[in-house]
């Protein structure tokens, strides 16, 4: 036995077999069947449900995997009784006979893809037909002796409800999902299949009902673009609760055309009396007064913060919201917070329809109101990752398009676009954190995303530099600038509502930044769950009392294969430090660059007013910063003063070259007129509608440099006028990194601040060097001594910590053993040093360090680390 059952299911009532059986080791399931009826009623299905696994379960090797299929399925089936070969619901070949071609015959001669046309006839009453990995069978085979009578549309007989045939090796017949066979079909897996799905989708498979149910679908890798994605977009709206689009050739304009009709028409950003805890969402206001388009007002939005709110720390902020009374059930209102996850792994969708090792399977009348099967009001998981053209824009958009609808998103590798000014391209996601707040993700429980989320440190791809260098090139010069730009940390209270988080793209080596960054993090994570407790434990139980959040429970990191160790181009790697990379961009040395010979065009347009920086930091704060509103002399809510006195009397010669910009309010203006045509929604994907043409003011600045580096790195971006673009309200990193509250910015001007140069920029960064601060946590980012290296080739590793990487695993690894070892003395009420045998002295010097530095509490939650090969 496992575990002993609980009370309640003690007391339950019932037979005692009903108890027992759930522990009962599957091997002894065949002698228990021949005891009695009721011990066959209660063991024959546990055995027969999922016969592909309980034989292995029972011992059969893996080669003798398909003689033993093929036997099964054409000698011993017509031995036995129908009632018998009705109990077995699912054949799963994922984990079965992968050691071995599939074409092998068995012993009566038959092949794997021949017995799978008897898979209907021989067990009519199987629901899930897992076949995804295995190559080598005609898929046309599936149900090809089935007469269709036997199948009725009306689902009052036992059908499939899930297909997993993706990588299947051979291509779709156009018309193989019109039999009735697959009419009840919940979940479908064709990813990475051969062929196009051009002709799928004009047979009509679609678009005129042969999957009806369908509620969960799979394509990856099957060269989609925002073309051929229509017809799937049009079937899947209001339809799917699961879209997997992953490894495809989709670009951000497939959000506003093809996603957004596929949410549900309630706005669950609504508010609901969290402006305090939350905040609340606003619209820009426009001129004239022209109403947004209902399908822009996320897209226009912006956040409007308490002081609670903008900390993330108000009380309020772990408890989960109180039922909604909607006296006609009209209204969908967002989640309380607390629900489990909704999965939509294939091994969760079968245990759910039927059941898993050892489990009976449900009724089949029972699971077709099963949450999984009923119809969505919205789409809620997302997954698109390795879309090369999908940016971090596109990412943004899918929030603010969503009203809060989405559940799980994936998107694991984002593009930052350069427009090919550089270079070099870079993935990641920075400066985009307040989508995933409560106000724009309402749902949002499961978020998969590039680990620069958390980081700031995005990945950088260039052939002609080595990993190693683009590596510690990431770590510092763009780290620190998307420190400047995007100054606000993640933290998990930002959305106490998620419960998991997978950060992909890891480095396997770091030279200490990434592991200061994932070191706090799951610092904050500890932190969180210890206030969590600490407000239960305040609260009195009570049936009545109020329901608490979850919290992040579930932590999970993607890491990179080891970087190849390159001899050629990475010899001069030691002599490469954060202080060198940064003093290479500098006017007048010859050193490190990204950027080649020529320097881009918003370091010339700076030159010019280079000599009055030095000037204007002495005695100039962040005027910038402190601007308003829209109108004639200003901005949005603008109101005269002493500072935008001062400001006009500095002569026009202090501004940067390209100011004023075009569109312009007046000559000292901070903010340009910008009109834009924005499409209405139309309520078809297909169908094309009017637009609606609204004048909104940009926030440009003044035009002269100040102390605010990310200001004065804006400023000088503007000078391109492909830059000026991306308009959306300022979010909370660019307000605390000096941009108006309220105003809409060139959202591609600031995100260039990560990639493009400035002179004036790179002097600033070399004189203040790395500020960074140094983790408060002991032995987390020193050399581990005797510490148990990975698996790999040791000259690799030792050519890493050569050159000051070391490895972000094992660092990990070493913080979380030093705080669970902290976390169970602490428990028993007992020092750590009092372990060792140390002296009184030593005892009352690490006492004082710790009132000095306090421990880290150790997070208990799940944190899992997958290493690439």
């Amino acid at each position: 036995m496992a575990s002993l059952p609980s009370y309640e299911e003690a007391v339950s009532g019932g037979h005692w077999l009903d108890l027992v059986a759930p522990y009962v080791a599957i091997k002894d399931y065949p002698k228990l069947c021949r005891v009695s009826r009721r011990f066959y009623d209660q063991f024959a299905p546990r055995l027969w449900s999922d016969p592909l696994q309980t034989v292995r379960l029972l011992g059969l090797h893996p080669n003798d995997d398909l003689r033993w299929f093929t036997y099964f399925v054409t000698g011993h089936a017509k031995s036995v009784r129908e009632s018998t070969r009705r109990l077995i619901v699912a054949l799963d070949f994922r984990a079965f006979a992968t050691d071995a071609p599939a074409s092998l015959a068995g012993t009566n001669g038959h092949g794997f893809s021949e017995t799978l046309r008897l898979i209907g006839v021989a067990f009519p009453a199987v629901r899930c037909i897992l076949l995804g990995g295995n190559t080598g069978y005609d898929p046309s085979d599936l149900g090809r002796l089935l007469r269709p009578g036997d199948f009725p549309g009306d689902g009052s007989v036992s059908m499939p409800l899930i297909l997993d045939i993706g990588r299947c090796g051979m291509p779709l017949p156009n018309d193989f999902f019109h039999p009735s066979y697959w009419r009840q079909l919940v979940y479908l897996d064709m990813s990475g299949v051969p062929g196009s799905l051009k002709g799928i989708i004009k047979t009509g498979t679609f678009d005129q009902g042969a999957l009806p149910n369908l509620r969960i679908l799979k394509l990856r890798g099957r060269e989609l673009d925002e073309a051929s994605l229509i017809p799937i977009a049009e079937y899947a709206r209001l339809r799917l609760w699961s879209l997997d689009l992953s490894q495809n050739k989709l670009a951000d304009s497939c959000v506003r055309r093809l996603f957004y009709p596929c949410f549900g028409t309630d706005d669950l950003t609504a508010p609901r009396g969290c402006h305090e805890v939350e905040g609340k969402l606003a619209v820009v206001q426009v001129v004239p007064r022209v109403e947004v388009p209902p399908m822009w007002r996320g897209w226009f939005s912006y956040i409007v913060e308490s002081l609670p709110s903008a900390a993330f720390s108000h009380p309020d902020r772990y408890l989960a919201d109180s039922p909604v009374y909607d006296e006609g059930g009209q209204t969908l209102s967002r989640l309380a917070g607390n629900e489990p996850l909704r999965s939509d792994r294939v091994i969760d969708a079968k245990n759910m329809l039927a059941g898993g090792p050892g489990q009976p399977a449900p009724d089949w009348h029972d699971i077709q109101d099963a949450d999984i099967c009923k119809l969505p009001p919205s789409l809620t998981h997302v997954h698109l990752s390795d879309n090369p053209e999908f940016t971090v824009e596109g990412v943004e958009s899918m929030f603010r398009f969503s009203r809060g609808h989405i559940r799980h998103f994936d998107c694991a590798s984002p593009a930052i676009a350069t427009g090919g000014q550089v270079p070099f391209s870079l993935t990641g996601i920075v400066g985009r954190s307040h989508i995933f707040r409560p106000v724009f993700a309402s749902n949002l429980q499961s978020l998969r995303i590039h680990h620069s989320l958390v980081t700031h440190i995005p990945t950088l791809h260039d052939p002609d530099k080595s990993v190693l260098v683009a590596l510690k090139y990431a770590e510092t010069v763009l780290r620190k600038r998307a420190e400047m730009a995007y100054p606000q940390a993640v933290v998990p209270d930002l959305n106490p509502r998620l419960q998991s988080l997978t950060l992909t793209c890891l480095p396997r080596v770091s030279t200490g930044p990434l592991i200061d960054k994932l070191i706090r993090f799951l610092v904050c994570a500890a932190d969180q769950e210890n206030a969590l407790r600490a407000q239960q434990s305040a609260v009195p139980v009570s049936r009545r009392g109020p329901t608490m959040l979850r919290g992040l429970r579930h932590i999970r990191l993607e890491f990179e294969p080891y970087p190849p160790q390159d001899e050629d181009r990475d010899g001069a790697f030691e002599s490469l430090d954060a202080q060198a990379l940064l003093d290479s961009s500098t006017e007048g040395e010859q050193g490190f660059s990204f950027f080649g010979e020529e320097r881009p065009a918003t370091a010339a347009n700076a030159k010019d007013s280079r000599r009055e920086v030095r000037a204007s930091e002495e005695g100039s704060g962040n005027s910038c910063g402190d601007a308003g509103g829209s109108g004639p002399n200003g901005g949005p809510n603008s109101s005269p003063g002493t500072a935008v006195a001062d400001q006009r009397k500095v002569a026009q010669s202090d501004r940067l070259p390209h100011y004023p910009l075009p569109g312009a309010v007046d000559s000292d203006s901070e903010f340009v007129r910008e009109v834009l045509a924005l499409e209405h929604d139309s309520g078809s994907i297909s169908q094309k509608t009017p637009n609606t043409t609204i004048k909104v003011f940009v926030w440009v600045g003044s035009g002269r440099r100040s102390s605010n580096r990310a200001v004065n790195a804006y400023m000088a971006n503007l000078s391109r006028e492909s830059l000026r673009t991306h308009i959306r309200p300022a979010t909370p990193d660019q307000v605390k990194a000096g941009v108006p509250v309220e105003a809409c910015v060139y959202n591609a001007a600031w995100d260039a601040i990560l990639w493009l140069t400035d002179e004036t920029l790179d002097a600033q960064e070399q004189e203040e060097g790395d500020e960074t601060p140094p983790l408060p946590t002991s032995g987390s980012s020193e050399p581990v001594q005797g510490r148990q290296e990975p698996k790999g080739p040791s000259s690799r590793r030792q050519g890493h910590h050569s050159q000051g990487m070391r490895d972000v695993v094992n660092a990990i690894r070493q913080f979380r053993a030093g705080t669970r070892a902290s976390h169970h003395h602490r428990a028993r009420g007992m020092s750590p040093m009092s372990r060792t045998g140390q002296g009184q002295n030593q005892q009352q010097e690490h006492q004082q360090q710790q009132k000095r530095r306090p421990a880290p509490r150790h997070w208990t939650g799940t944190l899992e680390v997958l290493l690439a090969s």
